[in-house]
């Protein structure tokens, strides 16, 4: 009885060490990614988060800049539920598919917290304002906050992944509102890229003999889901195991998934809780709603640029061709495919979208 007591007592000092470890060092990461932003926003940069009231609930952005007179970038993350860029990314260089440090030189970049995710999850949030129609309204109300505190008429838009959803019906409503637009990893529609997603993951699964992945994606079935955010989280697995996220050969090492949650971790403004919130949130943010009311863009009033992965079986590649094709963009259109990326971009990529955002500047404004 004593031995298994003194076993007890010792597996649980060494839990507690290493909690009381994990601690410190995230303590010092933290205190390492503040002097990093301070270093960024010198002399006559900023770089600080802020809460605010959008569309009735309290909401998180970040705004980071090497100089406060450029214009501004709002960038609208992933998901829904991802914040990657969000609040947590302050000084963080790569991030899936962008990255800042010209970004920040050239302009005042934004990052938010969309409703339900990371630091603006609230368990006030009523399910029904989970729909797409809300997300653009809030972030209709965040750019017109930005253009009034900072007394211009228009500011540049970008969109990520899910984001891209949103980014493209903002230009579409409100084009007097932005200079450009910059689809990165855009979805044109979601419910149709899962349908062709799920037959390459099948088809996948049975060629290289993985009897797990076939069983799973055969008891899940052909999308939508439209009941079960466990039959999608099913999907997308296999699609994240295959490749359908991240490409990688000989050569190219793919970004690795892991370090978004390391920027969760070791952001200075997220605290355990809201880390618990982000994960909380996901299955809040992610519902049928989101996903399925999809009209299709023909006219953009502003100039309009994408970006694309090769590799991506996520965004599916031939309707953004398809889409691109169609679309009518009087001031200009421009589809840079990234030959060596996803729907992850890797790290070179990364690099390209961001210069080419930076020197668009010259030819807009």
């Amino acid at each position: 009885m004593r031995l298994i007591f003194i076993l007890i007592f010792g597996l649980l000092s060494f839990c507690l060490l290493t909690i009381v470890l994990l601690l410190i060092y995230r303590a010092y990461m933290q205190k390492k990614v503040l002097r990093s932003s301070r270093i960024t926003a010198s002399p006559n940069g900023c770089s600080m988060i802020e809460k605010i009231s959008i569309g009735g609930i309290e909401q998180s952005i970040l705004i980071q800049a090497g100089d406060k007179d450029k214009p501004i970038l709002l960038v609208l993350h992933g998901g829904p539920g991802m914040p990657f860029p969000g609040v947590s990314c302050r000084a963080v260089e790569n991030i899936s598919q962008v990255t800042t440090s010209k970004l920040v030189r050239n302009f005042k970049l934004i990052y938010w917290d969309q409703r339900g995710t990371g630091k603006s999850f609230s368990n006030k949030i009523n399910n029904d304002s989970m729909n797409i129609g809300q997300y653009i309204s809030d972030a209709n109300e965040l750019v017109d906050r930005l253009r009034e505190r900072f007394n211009t008429d228009k500011i540049y838009l970008a969109g990520i992944s899910w984001g891209s959803v949103i980014g493209m019906n903002m230009v579409r409503q409100f084009p007097n509102k932005f200079y450009a637009y910059f689809g990165i990893a855009q979805i044109i529609n979601w419910a149709e890229s899962d349908q062709l997603s799920y037959p390459w993951a099948l088809e996948h699964a049975k060629s290289t003999n993985n009897k797990k992945a076939e069983q799973e994606l055969m008891k899940v079935g052909l999308p939508p889901y439209e009941d079960s955010y466990d039959d999608w989280k099913v999907l997308r697995k296999w699609l994240m195991k295959f490749g359908g996220y991240t490409y990688k050969d000989d050569l190219i090492k793919p970004p690795s998934p892991i370090s978004t949650i390391q920027h969760l971790l070791f952001s200075p403004d997220y605290t355990i809780r809201d880390i618990i919130n982000t994960f909380k949130g996901l299955p809040l943010a992610f519902c049928y709603e989101m996903i399925s009311d999809f009209s299709e863009i023909h006219h953009i009033e502003i100039p309009v640029y994408f970006f694309h992965g090769k590799h991506d079986k996520v965004c599916n590649i031939t309707l953004m061709e398809s889409f691109f094709n169609k679309l009518s963009a009087p001031l200009g259109k421009h589809l840079i495919w990234l030959d060596n990326s996803a729907h992850f971009f890797y790290v070179d990529d990364a690099k390209k979208v961001e210069k080419i955002i930076v020197e668009s500047i010259k030819d807009i404004r």
